[in-house]
């Protein structure tokens, strides 16, 4: 159908996911000249882990509306790493990376120090606190 090479978006909804989230994704495929590509193109696609095992697979995606969305939802327990979006659409393929992550919650310490005395006609008492 086309002698040139498309020109592919792949857009991820988020660069880094954690287990159990859902990936969203979008394509939207062009011409070399960026105008929309005929509607009865169709694409391939796949979602990788990053030990090359397939969780996703759409065999049969239609640009007949211009773009193209869909979606995984991840495993609770994940491999965590580099994951890639695979596909093929006419003669062009398309590769896009994601990352999956442990999420590990920020550590932090509060210190809160009183006076060394407190006087009850005082107006105001200072405290000191120190957050790192």
């Amino acid at each position: 159908m086309h002698k040139d090479k498309l020109i592919v978006f792949v857009q991820t909804d988020k660069p880094i996911y954690k287990p159990g989230q859902t990936v969203k994704v979008r394509i939207l495929p062009t011409t070399h000249d960026l105008k929309l590509v005929p509607k009865e193109t169709i694409g391939s696609f796949q979602i990788e882990n990053p030990d090359g095992i397939v969780l996703g697979y759409w065999p049969m995606l239609s640009f007949a509306e211009g773009i193209v969305q869909f979606e995984l939802a991840l495993p609770d327990e994940p491999t965590y790493g580099m994951w890639r979006i695979k596909g093929n659409i006419e003669d062009t393929k398309i590769y896009k990376n994601f990352k999956v992550k442990e999420y590990v919650l920020p550590k932090f310490e509060v210190k809160i120090t009183p006076p060394s005395y407190l006087l009850t006609n005082a107006d105001s008492i200072t405290w000191k606190i120190c957050a790192q």
